[in-house]
């Protein structure tokens, strides 16, 4: 054992800044990056999963991004400049300040992690699956100057570690070497910078630009929020403005002056940006457009905050408040007062904003609401089509020509007043998302949620004790049958077509617990507990059309479920599997006078190309006794109350959506009663949400 190669071994260097002392030394803790690399790049846990030269994918006469070796820009663009047979190892990398000791000096760091696009982004997207490392903590050390030069000496430091690091991968991404891949087949590499994941004030520090102006366009402070598409920020500019700088005879180390200068031109005052060396990498396309930060963030600073402005805080939290309840979304009791929430609590709000301010705020307000929340929405695709870039950006659009009404409302306020111009530098990095997926694809792999996550799994907490762990010759050693040939890593989404009942499409899949919540029950006693007054006509009707000899059936005895589990597949990616869903259908109580009943989207009964919207009221099956049940009752049933549409998102284009009522009958002693219906389980497509 002891001569088994232990990988990457951890380093550290005490780094200097002469004439700028510290409070205390300045230590780097790193590894080699490019070994890392290699140790990624032939993990045999991620031998299916891996992916070697840029390819094209038409769906139909369209172009489909997808991967970042689909890519029609800078994965062929990459490839055409090197050596034939040569193999492309994109680098991703990730930082996020984070502390790292407590009460003990308040000591903060850049943990600065690694991936490489070669493997899926399904697996890079999830952080059990160990796809991403760390590489290294770099120090922000207190500087013993004046604070107004704090964040250029901290930039200075952080470019010159990132220098350390990646001195390997930069001198690869020039001349190449050689990797084995997780098949043992040995290739020629090199290894661009691809996409940087950080939040704004991180990525303004590593372009080197400070906040007034556009780290990825040319866009200045006061053209922030004007809908217009700028010219990209090349790195080649940043570096020239730069080299003219410091020709000039300003010495770099004479902050004061130097910095003033700088300024003036868009830069922070860092002198030597670590990719100036590093071959096929630009600032202006590896900082992507990062979902947490850039989008899903601005919306809770920006839109939530202008909708909280009109509404008042005691309005917006009551409508919150009154919606449904739905397992697996956070409901707020008074989301006026939350500070601070999680990327999932964000989407939670943004999902059902526009319903929530309908009917009490201006048409063009709603409406540029709405396209800003429809651009969030898709953004965040697992693929693109020039046609659905072109629907991003038409939605952007439409936001740019409706912003007037919220500054008419005066809901665009600073801390102390209202304010008239919409210079939101995030807001403006929205205007390069279709550039960035053209280049990088698409956005949602990049989100920084890994890499938070990972920064707090990889942090040791004070009793534990330093050890190496090797996660790939721990698999390998693991006892595996005789006859295993490859090796793959764990499934984390629980697959319900595997074992649930499936819908005749197969694009649908059931799970319901094998011991129902009820057993043994008489209709009438479904028909009392859950308040269903019709529930035993319906049940033999549905009995007498779903087989010929129903008489058979009729006395059967009932059982019943509060819940079950729905799983779909991705439309746009319909080999991966969403996340199940779980829909409740609870009987009125004391909490829930009416039941805890979710709505669902079923087959038609009319036509069979469209759909219904109902509320699932009760889950129930029959219990054979004796013989078994014919086909047409041998799965489980729902009673269910249906909606009628009574709008589409033409007749309502500030909104933009459906409209839909409760359908009521006429009974003929006058009462009114809800259209509703029995049907089978396997007639629902869709959950609700």
């Amino acid at each position: 054992m002891d001569v088994i190669p232990k990988g990457p071994s951890w380093c550290c260097m005490k780094i200097h800044i002469k004439g700028y002392p510290t409070r205390d030394p300045i230590e780097l803790y790193w590894r080699d990056a490019l070994e890392v690399v290699q140790e990624l790049f032939g993990n045999p846990i991620f031998a299916q999963y891996m992916e070697y030269d840029p390819y094209i994918i038409l769906d139909g006469p369209e172009r489909e991004y997808g991967e970042w070796m689909s890519g029609e820009e800078e994965a062929h663009r990459i490839q055409d400049q090197l050596l034939e047979g040569a193999t492309i190892v994109p680098i991703i990398l990730a930082s996020d300040k984070a502390p790292v000791t407590r009460m003990t000096g308040d000591l903060e760091m850049h943990p600065l992690f690694l991936t490489i696009a070669n493997i899926h982004s399904s697996v890079r997207m999830k952080a059990t699956l160990h796809a991403w490392a760390c590489v290294g903590y770099i120090p922000t050390p207190e500087f013993l100057t004046h604070s107004d030069f704090y964040s250029v000496l901290e930039g200075r430091l952080w470019h010159c570690c990132l220098d350390i690091i990646c001195s390997g991968l930069k001198v690869t991404a020039s001349i190449g070497t050689f990797m084995t891949d997780p098949n043992n087949c040995t290739r020629y590499t090199f290894t661009p910078l691809t996409a940087y994941t950080a939040d704004l004030p991180e990525q303004q520090m590593i372009a080197c630009i400070t906040k007034s102006a556009s780290l990825v366009t040319m866009a200045e402070l006061n053209q922030f929020g004007d809908g217009i598409h700028y010219p990209p920020r090349e790195g080649k500019i940043t570096l020239q403005k730069l080299y003219d700088l410091c020709a000039s005879g300003l010495d770099p180390w004479q902050l004061r002056e130097f910095l003033a200068t700088a300024k003036a031109a868009h830069l922070n005052g860092v002198q030597l940006p670590f990719f100036r060396n590093w071959q096929f990498s630009d600032p202006s396309i590896f900082l992507v457009g990062e979902i947490l930060h850039a989008v899903l963030k601005l919306f809770f600073d920006h839109p939530f905050k202008w909708c909280k402005e009109l509404l008042g805080a005691n309005e917006i939290d009551t409508r919150y408040h009154t919606q449904h309840k739905r397992i697996g979304v956070h409901h707020f009791k008074k989301v006026s007062h939350v500070k601070q929430m999680t990327g999932r609590d964000h989407r939670d709000l943004a999902h059902t904003i526009v319903v929530t301010i309908a009917g009490i705020v201006d048409p063009s307000f709603i409406c540029a609401i709405r396209s800003l929340v429809d651009f969030i929405y898709q953004s965040q695709s697992p693929t693109f089509t020039e046609l659905s870039i072109c629907d991003m950006e038409r939605s952007l659009s439409e936001f740019h020509r409706h912003k007037h009404a919220i500054l008419e409302a005066g809901a665009q306020r600073g801390k102390s007043k209202e304010m008239d111009h919409f210079r939101i530098p995030k807001l403006e990095l929205l205007q390069s998302f279709s550039r960035t997926i053209r280049s990088v694809h698409f956005l949602i792999q990049y989100t920084a949620d890994v890499n938070k996550n990972f920064s707090f799994t990889n942090i040791l907490s004070e009793g534990d004790v330093p050890q190496h762990s090797d996660p790939t010759l721990d698999w390998v050693l693991r006892p595996s049958p005789a006859d295993m040939s490859r090796f793959q890593g764990p499934q984390v989404v629980c697959n319900l077509f595997l074992k649930g009942l499936v819908s005749d499409d197969a694009t649908v899949a059931f799970h319901l617990t094998i011991k129902s919540d009820f057993a043994d029950k008489s209709s009438n006693y479904l028909a009392t507990t859950y308040i269903l007054p019709n529930f035993t006509a319906l049940l033999e009707a549905y009995i007498i059309t779903a087989c010929d000899n129903s008489s058979r059936f009729q006395a059967c005895s009932l059982k019943g479920w509060l819940k079950f589990h729905i799983q779909l597949q991705s439309r746009l990616q319909p080999h991966n599997l969403m996340l199940s869903q779980q829909v409740q259908a609870l009987p009125p109580s004391d909490e829930h006078p009416f039941g805890k009943c979710d709505v669902v989207v079923v087959r038609s009964t009319l036509n069979s190309e469209s759909v219904d919207v109902v509320q699932v009221c009760a889950v129930f099956a029959l219990s054979p006794r004796g013989s078994p049940l014919p086909v047409g009752l041998s799965t489980p049933l729902l009673y269910v109350q249906h909606f009628a549409f009574t709008g589409t998102p033409a007749d309502q284009p500030n909104v933009g959506m459906f409209s839909l009522h409760r359908k009521f009958v006429n009974n003929p002693d006058g009462s009114v009663s809800h259209v509703s219906s029995i049907i089978s389980m396997l007639d629902v497509v869709h959950e609700w949400s």
